[in-house]
């Protein structure tokens, strides 16, 4: 019973991540990083990719937002 749960709460939540990953996010605190380094980046993962090779050079609003992004896919460092 115990492992049937465990299933069951794995699916819910990748599930739950997949959704995150597919909404559009926010991204507004980025625009100079992306115009900078990101401009073919499209989408979600394309974009948080791309910021997260650039991470030193993200303004602290930028990295907030890039964290906010890891939290609600599990990516979290």
């Amino acid at each position: 019973m115990r492992y049937l749960l465990a299933a069951a709460m794995s699916v819910v939540l990748g599930s739950a991540v997949a959704q995150a990953q597919d909404k559009p996010f926010d991204w507004s605190a980025c625009k100079i990083e992306m115009a900078k380094h990101c401009k073919s980046a499209q989408g979600n993962e394309q974009i948080y990719a791309c910021l997260q090779e650039h991470d030193k050079d993200l303004s602290a609003k930028c990295d907030a937002s890039h964290g906010k992004y890891e939290e609600l896919t599990g990516k979290k460092k």
